[in-house]
C-alpha cells in the first residue's frame, strides 16, 4: 500500500512540476487518493480553496510539493527585514559621529526637489520611477511576449509505433467520462507515467514519459 501511495504521489508531483495541472487540482488528486492509500487525509476544503488555480509555466521554475501547501518563507536572511522594518522600506540612515574641530567633514548630500516635480509617490512615500509613453509601450510589448510564451503548447515526444499503439489503446479503453473532459492528463500505464494532451477519442499528444520508480 505504501508503494502505491508513493507512486501516486510521485505522479501528481511530476504533473504539477510539468505545468500540466494547477496547485488546486494537485491537492484534489492527492485527497481523492486518501480513500485508497490512507495518505493525505488532512487536506481540507480550505486548503484546496486557497491553492492557486492557474497552471504555471514549467520554464519559469517551480518548487517541490511543499509549494502546494504554501510552504515556509524561502527568503534568504539578508533579504528579511530587520529591527521591525517593513518589507520594501528603506533603512533609516544612522547618525554620523561628531567630528572634532579642524577635522574634515563629509559633505552633506542634498536632494534636488525640482527633479521630482510632478512625479507621483508610491505607497511607501518614495518617488516612483519616471516614465513616458514609450516606456509604457515597451512594458506592454514585453508583457505580451510573456503571455504568448505561457500559452505556447508544450513540446511533444515521439513514441515507438508499438508503444504508441499500446498506450492509445489503454487510454481509449480506460479513460473515464470526467477525465475525457480535461485538456491535460497523466496516466500510469505499464512501467511508465505518460503526460499527454487530450484532443478527443483516439487523439492524444504525448508531452512527457517518466519511468515509475
Amino acid at each position: 500500500m505504501s508503494d502505491l501511495a508513493s507512486k501516486n504521489t510521485d505522479s501528481v508531483t511530476k504533473a504539477f512540476q510539468a505545468g500540466l495541472i494547477s496547485q488546486r487540482t494537485a491537492l484534489k488528486e492527492l485527497r481523492a487518493q486518501s480513500e485508497i492509500t490512507g495518505m493525505w487525509t488532512n487536506i481540507t476544503d480550505e486548503d484546496i480553496e486557497k491553492a492557486d488555480a492557474t497552471i504555471q509555466d514549467p520554464n519559469e521554475g517551480m518548487g517541490d510539493m511543499g509549494s502546494l501547501f504554501g510552504g515556509e518563507d524561502q527568503s534568504t536572511p539578508e533579504n528579511k527585514p530587520e529591527n521591525g522594518e517593513k518589507p520594501g522600506q528603506d533603512k533609516l540612515p544612522t547618525p554620523k559621529e561628531k567630528t572634532a574641530p579642524g577635522r574634515n567633514m563629509e559633505p552633506q548630500r542634498t536632494t534636488d526637489a525640482a527633479s521630482y516635480k510632478g512625479q507621483p509617490r508610491e505607497n511607501n512615500g518614495r518617488f516612483g520611477e519616471k516614465g513616458n509613453k514609450k516606456d509604457s509601450l515597451i512594458k506592454q510589448e514585453n508583457h505580451g511576449k510573456l503571455k504568448r510564451n505561457i500559452n505556447r503548447r508544450p513540446a511533444t515526444i515521439q513514441l515507438p509505433k508499438e508503444e504508441y499503439a499500446m498506450v492509445v489503446s489503454e487510454l481509449n479503453t480506460n479513460l473515464t467520462k470526467e477525465e475525457r473532459k480535461k485538456k491535460f492528463l497523466y496516466k500510469a500505464i505499464g512501467n511508465n507515467v505518460y503526460f499527454f494532451e487530450n484532443l478527443g477519442f483516439n487523439e492524444y499528444r504525448f508531452i512527457r514519459k517518466e519511468p515509475i520508480k
